[in-house]
């Protein structure tokens, strides 16, 4: 079910979030697909919103290592949730869960809404 709707309910949420300020780092982590590492570049501003996201299996980036201490942070909680995976047998799957993933910590953050609304109903908003 999450692999069928957590697309469609993350390019909502991208629309829906709230505004960026002018600073943001973007860094990789790796997924396990298929038994083949595969790329996670994901972009963060210096609040720690999360800006996009994207699963790839190869793309050049320029990283300064310096410059990517709050995005080291964030790829902390994929990591949590998708160590005990053990991996994904296939990259649409992955794409959709990772979807959903990203999503729900937007919510979390408090990224798509500047009131204080409870993250089942803007997951419900952002479902409906």
């Amino acid at each position: 079910m999450g692999i069928r709707y957590s697309p469609a309910i993350a390019v909502k949420a991208k629309s829906q979030k709230r505004g960026t300020n002018k600073s943001w780092r973007m860094d990789e982590t790796y997924i396990k697909v298929k038994g083949q590492w595969t790329y996670l570049y994901r972009a963060v501003d210096s609040r720690g919103d999360t800006l996009d996201f994207m699963l790839a299996t190869m793309l050049d980036i320029l990283q300064v290592k310096y410059l990517n201490n709050i995005i080291e942070q964030d790829h902390r909680f994929i990591k949590k949730i998708t160590k005990p995976m053990m991996g994904f047998k296939a990259f649409h799957s992955a794409q959709a869960t990772i979807d959903g993933i990203e999503t729900a910590h937007m919510i979390r953050k408090g990224q798509l809404s500047e009131e204080n609304i409870p993250a089942y109903k803007q997951f419900m908003a952002l479902a409906g």
